[in-house]
């Protein structure tokens, strides 16, 4: 796990982010084509790349993971490629001519703007959008490749279509349009229903876990509307949503504005009224770092931002009323120039383009630890609070020692001095904590424990 990325000043654009099912890891897309990153420092762990070195606009994930799909930023070149997910390796391409009934002006000059979803209950079905719709069905030679692909494709919107996504079930598709209009679909091309239509563009739209409700983002609104009838539940009449996503587990949901003043807004609003909960603003428009992409993580609570020239940091909305704009370089001096945890605790695990100056830093400074590589790592990705609970109920650890693992001032310390009580206990100890592991859902981490516990007696 290595790498930062390539320079944070220059626009790298973060068009899209979209996490793996499993949550582990994350993707964001821009010039550097598709990158693969830890979810939990937010790491470099390598990229899918264009052949043609063309930037990467949209992403998507199969639902079993196995591949990786994104559109390429080309007119006469453009489309979709397809990687297998482990290999890295590019699958097929599908020009964007192939995909397109009618082109107007817009189209023309900007193929990149394609839509881009995976169906969520079959690998093999990818659909993509841009005045046009298509379906690509990929036909499997293996059980993570592909020979040959099919598509068919439909007239849909009068204007550019701006997102499509797949129904729950996975039986009907909906596509939003710059012709204001937000359409439900079967998979044979048929149109069922039009749930929205007027005058307003649409950017984006997304399904709460159920698809009962269907939440669209558009200029200068935000609604939220029922799926099955497509009645208004509630409409944000001046607060536009350049993207828009919904919390797993409900409750919440999340809008990324485009500049209305002088800056960029994401806001958190109540999923049942549309009430803003919280709102954070942006950098001023004069530097031209704007918030680019947002997503949330698979367990809720905490989101993704990334920023155009290249930033990605990690907040926890509950505890987060604004946002600190990294400054990159600043961080950076700071880092080189760190004396205790507590001046560079706050960017651990935060700040995308700084984690290998990061991880260097930690190393320096728990060199007292005197940790392996396996430890390092474990302290990286501990789950800790239901597992200090577990330890304290089974007296592996005492609650003054809990109360000083809490004192450290970020999560990578806290963990670190837990690792440093466990080398001092005994075999039966570290038993326990394994089991601690397994009762906490952390039982893949066992793979790379090197605490070395005491030989039984």
């Amino acid at each position: 796990m290595s790498g930062s990325l390539s320079n944070p000043t220059e626009d790298i654009f973060m068009r899209d982010l979209q996490h793996f099912p499993d949550g582990d890891k994350f993707l964001y897309t821009g010039s550097e084509g598709v990158v693969v990153c830890d979810a939990t420092n937010l790491g470099v762990i390598g990229r899918y790349k264009d052949e043609d070195k063309r930037r990467i606009n949209r992403c998507a994930i199969s639902c079993d993971s196995k591949r990786i799909a994104g559109t390429v930023a080309n007119v006469d070149g453009g489309g979709v490629n397809v990687w297998d997910t482990e290999s890295r390796e590019l699958l097929f391409h599908v020009a964007h001519k192939e995909l397109r009934i009618g082109v107007s002006e817009s189209t023309e000059t900007e193929t990149y703007r394609l839509a881009l979803s995976f169906s969520p209950s079959d690998p093999n079905i990818l659909v993509t959008g841009c005045e046009s719709l298509s379906i690509i069905t990929i036909k499997p030679a293996g059980p993570a490749t592909c020979n040959s692909f099919t598509h068919e494709t439909w007239s849909a919107h009068s204007d550019r279509v701006t997102c499509v996504e797949c129904t729950t079930d996975g039986s009907h598709l909906i596509s939003g349009s710059w012709d204001g209009t937000v359409k439900r679909w079967d998979l044979k091309g048929n149109l069922i229903k039009v749930l929205m239509e007027g005058e307003r563009k649409v950017y984006s739209v997304a399904f709460n876990t159920d698809g009962s409700k269907l939440l669209i983002g558009g200029y200068g609104f935000t609604k939220c509307i029922s799926y099955i009838t497509g009645a208004e539940i509630w409409e944000q009449s001046k607060v536009a949503g350049s993207q828009v996503k919904w919390e797993p587990q409900g409750g919440r949901v999340v809008l990324r504005t485009w500049y209305t003043d002088d800056s960029s807004y994401i806001r958190i609003l109540n999923e049942d009224n549309g009430r803003v909960i919280k709102k954070f603003v942006g950098r001023p428009r004069e530097e031209r770092n704007w918030f680019q992409s947002i997503n949330f993580y698979p367990e809720g609570n905490y989101l993704l931002i990334g920023y155009r020239k290249g930033t990605i940091i990690k907040i926890n909305i509950n505890q987060t009323d604004q946002i600190e704009h990294i400054n990159v370089g600043e961080v950076s001096e700071k880092i080189k120039g760190a004396k205790k945890w507590e001046e560079i605790g706050k960017y651990v695990g935060k700040v995308g383009p700084l984690v290998e100056e990061i991880q260097q830093k930690v190393r320096e400074l728990l060199v007292p630890y005197k940790l392996t590589e396996g430890q390092y790592e474990l302290a990286t990705k501990l789950e800790l609070k239901p597992l200090i609970i577990y330890l304290q109920s089974r007296f592996v650890i005492t609650g003054n020692q809990v109360e000083i693992i809490k004192s450290h001032p970020d999560s990578l310390t806290r963990n670190y001095e837990l690792i440093e009580f466990l080398k001092k206990r005994t075999y039966n100890d570290f038993l326990k904590f394994c089991d601690g592991l397994t009762e906490t859902n952390q039982e893949h981490l066992t793979e790379i424990i090197e605490l070395k516990p005491p030989l039984p007696k």
